[in-house]
């Protein structure tokens, strides 16, 4: 079986995600990304622990251009649509880590680009 490659969104409650991923026999992270210069340093840390070549960047675009097969979404909650779809619409699954919706429209948003 291939693995499957993960990028992590948010590195403060997507830490466990982050730690957890790096150590399924099946998966690689590719990538991980927070604004949050401490969140990153966490991050970076563990993966230099665990011996991982995991990059960690600052913004969502440069983790996209690595192209992953799936994003684990736990950046701030009322980003989780804008940044569901746009990992959607390049091509990646997506593990949203709490509702991925809060409103009637954000839900519509994202079936619709689902159905797409």
């Amino acid at each position: 079986m291939s693995n499957i490659t993960v990028g992590v969104l948010g590195l403060r409650r997507g830490f466990t995600h982050l730690r957890n991923f790096l150590h399924a026999p099946s998966a690689e992270v590719v990538g991980a990304c927070d604004r949050i210069a401490q969140n990153r340093e966490r991050g970076a840390a563990h993966v230099a622990e665990v011996g991982a070549r995991t990059k960690i960047v600052e913004e969502y675009d440069d983790l996209l251009a690595m192209q992953p097969d799936a994003i684990v979404v736990a950046s701030n909650g009322s980003l989780h649509v804008d940044h569901s779809i746009r990992a959607m619409e390049a091509g990646c699954a997506v593990l949203c880590e709490v509702p991925g919706a809060y409103t009637p429209d954000e839900s519509f948003r994202l079936r619709e680009c689902v159905q797409r």
